[in-house]
């Protein structure tokens, strides 16, 4: 019989595509509830210029890219930048001598509504 035709090349990245999404790793805000949102930067470093809009509680996030403390997201859902840096927690000085997670971890592949 005919041969089938070989995966032209955007049929393979839909497949990727397909795949790296139910891959990926979303997190939820958890901080910010006291002071409208979290600071979100253009870039990863700390002195880097912030956004005007802050990433507000609640919202769902995609991460990009996840340096030590620093996460570059892209927003699923929820109010703030389309995308931006944002610290996971809070450095201890600043929440009173301990650690404060700012983003937790939600299931990948999104979530049953």
């Amino acid at each position: 019989g005919p041969q089938p035709a070989p995966l032209c090349p955007p049929c393979r990245a839909d497949g990727l595509r397909a795949l790296a999404l139910a891959m990926r790793q979303l997190w939820r805000v958890t901080g910010g509830e006291a002071s409208a949102g979290l600071v979100v930067r253009q870039g990863q470093d700390l002195k880097s210029s912030r956004l005007e809009q802050r990433l507000c509680h609640d919202a769902l996030v995609e991460e990009l890219e996840l340096c030590g403390k620093r996460l570059r997201y892209q927003l699923v859902r929820g109010a703030g930048p389309e995308t931006g840096w944002v610290s996971s927690e809070l450095p201890p000085s600043e929440a009173g001598g301990e650690k404060r997670p700012l983003l937790l971890r939600a299931s990948r592949g999104g979530e049953q509504e």
